[in-house]
């Protein structure tokens, strides 16, 4: 992939996001693994590459109803849905369905 693709993938994925307005887990996670170009050996349950351009996964959704509730650092945190109470865990790109911060 040259490298124009992989960053018109990304600014897809963040389109993607503004236009769906997910308010669910699942939902960011399917346009995640449909858009973003990050696509194999993931460690989450999906990708967002958005950060390398200067995005970042909380900001893009902040319009559709989310707001960070925990931050260890700009690369690692929890993001939650106002109206669904649903939850991800950002950690360096990775992005897993639920809060799964430190106990």
């Amino acid at each position: 992939m040259s490298v124009d693709t992989y960053w018109t993938k990304v600014a897809a994925v963040r389109e993607a996001l503004a236009e769906a307005k997910p308010s669910t887990a699942a939902e960011v996670i399917a346009i995640l693994r449909k858009h973003d170009p990050m696509t194999v050996h993931l460690t989450g349950d999906a990708f967002y590459s958005g950060s390398g351009d200067g995005g970042d996964l909380g900001e893009d959704l902040e319009d559709a109803g989310w707001s960070y509730v925990w931050a260890a650092s700009d690369y690692y945190y929890v993001i939650r849905h106002e109206g669904t109470g649903e939850a991800l865990t950002y950690i360096e790109g990775d992005v897993y369905a639920g809060d799964k911060r430190p106990r």
